[in-house]
């Protein structure tokens, strides 16, 4: 138990309603120097039980006299005293703050309120045998680009790495305790605790939460996921933030041009529909949805000839198509992109898939993206089985940390990294693999000019807190080529040698290939525009280009 004690001031008088008492979710009741009891509220009624005539000390500890530990004497000579105390009664810690309050009769009684912090102290403790066991991957956390922290079940922070507390300028030793509102405005707390407490009934949540300050407005995708301790019971929430403020405006600048350039719509990642007017008539399927489900144009002519097909299962579908149609009814009404939709999808071959589907709309278009998401869900699934909390949230942000042995030229590497590659340790040959095994595979071949050089300052430095990071690309290992972020660091021996590099990898692709195609939709887009200005006649040309794109997409349908 541990204790702060006050200087002597003058005792206040107090004169505060029971009933305002019984409604603070803290536990309160008040004692006199004789040690009875003068008044409990509901809540600590609820926790201790009935009072029945007994003394402080009989009440809360069983005992036949007064408690060693008693703070009575320092209260009761005007001192505010704040300690903790754990309950073997009710197995809870408890923050205690007691202070002498003086009655309307001039008689000085001790008021003391009871908060239940046990769910921090444990989070504080799983924490703290994490950070004994992981130092590594603590450290790991402190270095990855993205924003990682942990909330106890009243969304208090237990910890932040570095990027956090860096964002919130504030301390580590500040942090513990601290909540949403003193980092963030006010509509953005109450939505960050609505998502914490989906998270602690269990669920995974992936949002995306806009933040506006009064200078800037910033987007995080934000994933989040319950803490469980060894009983399996839920004790907090952990929290990867990525900032794609950047990426955001990348989305905004194609959705201005994905009409209008087929060679856009063609290349996105996601599968699309193009349908007109309520009853969803269907004009254009790209090739990506008919790559993902099998079915083409002809397959299905409108919506409603999809239902049946990608739902055979009729009480599936009875659940499904109702949500669907509200949606899509109230993005029409109120002319808004409609929330996602996750549903099991029947492919045309028979296989079944988890697909995300969102509607919106430009003029009398209406246009459905859908995101195949069969291979997150089993990833997902196969976290939650398998791996550890941190770990996961590692995979879950795309991370992957490694060392590096200089001396034996040996790289270290874990399940997340081997993720990145779409490969595992076994089929690698285990978590360990020479350098030279490490470019054959996975380096892309053009950009080893650039590891090398980077590998060689590491080496070559005298400063022993030197650490860099490069942006390059990568062979996976089912051949496809795409680009990771590296931020590495160094350790030297007590002769300046570095001997050991360590670092995490994060894979980029997908923004690095929505930059390409915006750049690409970009540039069409000056080249047309530049050509139609200034002459009546680029107008014409420009209506006939229109005209001809009409006729093309109506044949194609045809």
């Amino acid at each position: 138990m541990k204790s702060a004690p006050k200087k002597a001031g003058k005792i206040p008088e107090v004169n505060i309603p029971f009933s305002v008492l019984n409604n603070i979710p803290l536990g309160i009741y008040m004692v006199n120097q004789g040690y009875e009891i003068e008044y409990v509220n509901q809540k600590l009624e609820a926790d201790f039980g009935p009072v029945a005539g007994k003394k402080c000390f009989a009440y809360f500890h069983q005992r036949t006299s007064p408690c060693p530990w008693c703070k009575n004497r320092e209260v009761f000579s005007g001192q505010a005293v704040r300690w903790e105390w754990y309950s073997e009664r009710t197995k809870r810690t408890y923050d205690l703050i007691d202070v002498p309050v003086k009655n309307p009769d001039g008689s000085v009684s001790k008021l003391e309120i009871f908060n239940d912090i046990t769910d921090r102290k444990q989070g504080e403790e799983e924490l703290r045998a994490l950070n004994e066991k992981n130092t590594w991957l603590i450290d790991s956390l402190n270095k990855v680009p993205s924003y990682v922290y942990i909330k106890d079940r009243n969304s208090k922070y237990i910890y932040a790495n570095d990027l956090t507390l860096e964002l919130f300028q504030c301390g580590k030793d500040d942090l513990p305790g601290a909540a949403d509102n003193k980092f963030f405005p006010v509509d953005t707390v109450k939505k960050l605790r609505e998502i914490d407490l989906r998270v602690l009934s269990g669920e995974t949540t992936e949002e995306e939460i806009e933040i506006n300050y009064e200078s800037k407005t910033v987007f995080f995708l934000e994933r989040k996921y319950p803490l469980r301790d060894k009983n399996g019971s839920i004790y907090g929430v952990c929290g990867v933030s990525t900032d794609i403020t950047e990426r955001k405006k990348l989305e905004e600048g194609l959705k201005e041009n994905e009409i209008r350039f087929r060679s856009v719509v063609e290349s996105s990642p996601y599968g699309i529909i193009i349908s007109v007017g309520r009853d969803e008539k269907v004009e254009y399927l790209s090739q990506k949805f008919s790559d993902l489900f099998g079915y083409t144009l002809e397959d299905i002519p409108s919506v409603s000839a999809w239902w049946p097909q990608a739902y055979p299962d009729e009480g599936y579908r009875s659940k499904v198509r109702p949500l669907w149609e509200k949606i899509v009814e109230s993005s029409l009404r109120n002319k808004n992109e409609a929330e996602p939709i996750e549903t099991k999808v029947v492919c045309k071959d028979g296989t079944e898939k988890h697909v995300q589907f969102t509607f919106t709309h430009a003029g009398k278009k209406n246009i459905i993206f859908c995101i195949d998401l069969t291979a997150r869900k089993k990833i997902e699934d196969d976290l939650r089985a398998n791996k550890g909390q941190l770990s996961n949230a590692l995979t879950i942000a795309h991370l992957g940390p490694w060392e590096y042995d200089v001396e034996n030229d040996i790289f270290t590497f874990n399940d997340a990294f081997y993720a990145i590659f779409r490969t595992t340790a076994e089929k690698s040959g285990g978590y360990t693999m020479p350098a030279a095994e490490y470019t054959r595979r996975f380096l892309h071949p053009e950009d080893g000019h650039l590891v090398a050089i980077e590998t060689r300052k590491a080496i070559e430095t005298q400063d022993p807190y030197f650490s860099s990071s490069l942006d390059h690309r990568i062979i996976y290992a089912d051949g496809e080529i795409g680009y990771i972020s590296v931020r590495f660091f160094i350790i030297k021996d007590e002769n300046g040698r570095t001997i050991k590099t360590y670092g995490v990898n994060q894979d980029i692709t997908e923004r690095k290939k929505l930059e390409e195609r915006l750049q690409k939709s970009l540039h069409e887009m000056e080249t047309f525009y530049k050509v139609s200005m200034g002459r009546e006649e680029r107008i014409i040309e420009l209506k006939e280009r229109v005209q001809e794109l009409e006729n093309k997409l109506k044949s194609k349908k045809l």
